[in-house]
């Protein structure tokens, strides 16, 4: 399943995980911090889960929408 959460969200998860705090704890510093505006749960778990496997990047990928493969022009009726 894929997230998607603004790079800002991304960096913040990424600097606490690297700091050694599991996904329980991000949650309850980010909800004191920020509120009701902090990410879900579901959200932080699988962003630390990507940092985990050594994901670098805090974009969200681009390329992993599904291409199209074919147009109405190539249909047969």
């Amino acid at each position: 399943m894929k997230i998607k959460l603004k790079p800002f969200w991304t960096s913040v998860i990424k600097y606490w995980f690297t700091k050694g705090n599991i996904p329980m704890q991000l949650k309850e510093e980010l909800d004191s911090t920020y509120g009701d505006s902090a990410p879900s749960f579901t959200d932080i778990k699988f962003w630390a889960a990507e940092f985990k496997r050594g994901r670098t990047s805090l974009a969200d990928d681009e390329g992993s929408k599904r291409q199209e493969t074919g147009s109405a022009e190539n249909c047969v009726t």
